[in-house]
């Protein structure tokens, strides 16, 4: 279906489309939890309910993050708006650009992390760049080839990623 290092996306929202905002239980809010919202351009019925939602947790000490995904649409609605209400931003290289319209993924980085959150680049093998308010952090792909293994294919990486990334710095966010 795809040609080596093609990005092509098929994407069928099935059950995730189905959330609405009334489907979100309040209970939530005393939680505590971290929160991440994953595919925020899948979210159809969910992505104008974000900003208030986001609201509501970080008012009752709720960390988030946000990784996109990316828009079908090529919209890129409602993301800025959302950022400065969240602690990370979790993105690929291509909606990086997408979404800033800034070809140099360290560059893209930038604008995003100064509206607030932690903003981290995925790079796919080439590595990973994060950036918070002036400070920025990189790690080449290489420096991350420690075991014999070789990347082949990083489809579903990024949520892996973002799984890993969460999990060891949710704890530093927590109000």
């Amino acid at each position: 279906m795809t040609e080596p290092r093609d990005r092509a996306i098929l994407a069928y929202p099935g059950s995730i489309d189905a959330t609405r905002a009334e489907d979100v239980d309040e209970s939530l809010l005393q939680s505590r939890l971290h929160w991440h919202i994953a595919g925020l351009f899948l979210l159809r019925n969910l992505r104008t309910f974000c900003p208030q939602w986001v609201g509501k947790g970080r008012k009752a000490g709720v960390s988030v993050s946000l990784d996109t995904n990316w828009d079908l649409d090529k919209r890129w609605d409602g993301v800025y708006e959302l950022v400065p209400s969240i602690d990370m931003l979790l993105l690929d290289r291509s909606e990086a650009r997408a979404l800033t319209g800034e070809p140099d993924v360290g560059k893209a980085a930038k604008p995003l992390a100064a509206k607030g959150p932690l903003t981290v680049v995925r790079c796919g093998a080439d590595g990973v760049i994060a950036v918070k308010g002036d400070q920025t952090w990189q790690i080449q792909g290489s420096e991350c080839q420690d075991s014999p293994l070789s990347v082949v294919d990083s489809a579903g990486a990024g949520d892996s990623f973002d799984a890993g990334f969460i999990k060891s710095l949710a704890a530093r966010f927590r109000r």
